[in-house]
């Protein structure tokens, strides 16, 4: 008779459990670092972008105080496994409340492609904020893919996360799909993990 008996089975399990502990972690140190960071981005793009290029002459801009640029209208959430940028500015303006306004995406749209369709809004030129922003967010080895993989690293150096330039975008919203590459992954007595 051949008896068969493995063992050591469940300290595999063990160390795959810590492991995912650590990858979990040090996820949300990225995502939480990319989230904090997306609003600073893109209120230099705005900045940059929009507010630089063009003086408006027919109309007094908000800024900070209801502009585009105002980050009431950016809100960063992180859940378990995604961060979200939620930017939805206001077209309506205190100063001109009879003129007709746009909002959220339709408003982003006239910016970009000089759109307007309320008064005083004649000779602006097309501002490419949003679309420059979402071309840095999703390039590859951008900054978004860098400040994840740093962070992640200095939550958990073990893992010894790299790059690989493998963010993408689908429709109208930006996927941030970053494959992750771990290297030394071994178990606690050595063994390579094959992770």
């Amino acid at each position: 008779m051949f008896k068969f008996k493995l063992t050591g089975a469940d300290s595999i399990s063990k160390e795959y459990k810590a492991f995912n502990t650590k990858v979990y972690f040090a996820t949300q140190a990225g995502l939480t670092a990319v989230g904090s960071e997306l609003t600073k981005q893109l209120q230099r793009h705005i900045q940059q972008d929009v507010y630089s290029a063009y003086t408006p002459s027919s109309y007094i801009r908000r800024g900070t105080n209801g502009g585009i640029i105002d980050s009431k209208y950016m809100k960063t959430s992180v859940g378990k496994m995604s961060v979200e940028l939620d930017y939805e500015p206001k077209g309506y303006n205190p100063r001109y409340p009879t003129s007709a306004y746009v909002d959220g995406d339709k408003l982003i749209n006239a910016i970009e492609n000089s759109n307007y369709t309320w008064e005083g809004t004649d000779n602006i030129p097309e501002r490419h904020f949003w679309n420059n922003f979402i071309d840095e967010v999703v390039s590859p080895h951008g900054w978004v893919e860098k400040l994840f993989v740093r962070a992640m690293n200095e939550t958990n150096s073990d893992l010894e996360v790299r790059r690989d330039g493998h963010i993408s975008a689908d429709g109208n919203d930006t996927v941030f799909a970053q494959q992750l590459s771990f290297s030394n992954i071994v178990s606690s007595n050595g063994d390579d993990l094959g992770f």
